[in-house]
């Protein structure tokens, strides 16, 4: 299964129609989770409605996210 990286997730991002229902990995700038000082960083996002972190929070470590969240697809 592929994955669409959407580095302009920001601005107006990639919706499943884009990418034919394959999942979607971009960058979020905030913390979702409680007390959290950093930002979530890569996160991936399946048509499923189920988001995950992969805790690649590097903006320029797109490489190392692609890589978890492929695993993480693997393994679920």
């Amino acid at each position: 299964m592929k994955i669409h990286v959407d580095y302009n997730a920001e601005h107006q991002m990639m919706t499943f129609g884009d990418t034919n229902g394959e999942p979607i990995l971009y960058y979020r700038s905030v913390a979702t989770v409680q007390h959290a000082t950093t930002p979530d960083g890569w996160v991936l996002a399946t048509v499923d409605g189920e988001e995950w972190i992969t805790g690649v929070t590097g903006l320029v470590d797109v490489d190392k996210a692609i890589s978890a969240a492929q695993a993480w697809l693997s393994h679920r």
